[in-house]
């Protein structure tokens, strides 16, 4: 990877795109009424994809389950971290009409302004909460890892990290150190180039944004 997102999660709609892989199934899949099938109460992430569940925030599959162990995408995450329930996001409706920058796609050349996450990305962009690579592009089908996960919740949710230490030989290390700090690390997250699922996600940005800090954590020192 030569870059990577820097700093960086309407709401019904855009915690759906989490938890389904198309945004037609998640447009017209129900808030599910009972716990999902496949997400046990024995399960780590349980609390906190069942709080989720219970404000009406996330949708599942019409077969009841939620797909816990699948993994989320860079357009699924930006679509995620504007969420207004997260972030202020007064300029994510009309971001691509505002600030076009050519007939078909938005700042990236791999993002269209059609495309169902494009106002998400180009509100993330404009908000200074991500970036793309050094060839222009985004990416949006690759898999999030947890290095630029922890950048992106950092700096979404963490009010008083405006000059980070840059003295360490990995950019992340500062980042995940702060969500160690905050014991908000997943223990099922090991190292940097981790792929994180949905159930991941959820019970990181759980962490931070309820400040629940009773859960074991990872160590970041011990996050490779």
């Amino acid at each position: 990877m030569t870059t990577h997102l820097r700093a960086g999660f309407g709401l019904l709609t855009a915690l759906s795109i989490l938890c389904t892989a198309a945004p037609t199934l998640a447009a017209t899949t129900p808030f599910s009424n009972a716990p999902f099938t496949d997400v046990p109460t024995t399960s780590p992430f349980y609390t906190s994809i069942e709080y989720f569940r219970q404000q009406n925030l996330i949708r599942g599959y019409a077969d009841g389950t939620f797909k816990p162990d699948q993994q989320i995408n860079r357009a699924e995450f930006a679509y995620f971290i504007t969420n207004p329930f997260f972030l202020n996001t007064d300029v994510t409706n009309n971001c691509v009409s505002d600030h076009e920058t050519d007939k078909i796609h938005i700042f990236f050349f791999d993002v269209q302004k059609d495309s169902w996450y494009a106002n998400a990305v180009c509100a993330a962009q404009i908000k200074d909460i991500i970036d793309g690579y050094s060839d222009g592009s985004y990416r949006p089908g690759n898999p999030i890892n947890f290095a630029e996960a922890a950048k992106i919740v950092v700096n979404t949710f963490v009010a008083d990290f405006a000059n980070p230490d840059k003295s360490s030989d990995h950019w992340y290390k500062q980042y995940v150190d702060k969500l160690s700090d905050l014991k908000a690390i997943p223990t099922s997250i090991k190292t940097a180039a981790h792929y994180m699922t949905r159930a991941e996600m959820v019970e990181l940005i759980y962490r931070v944004k309820l400040n629940n800090t009773m859960k074991t954590s990872t160590n970041g020192q011990d996050v490779r």
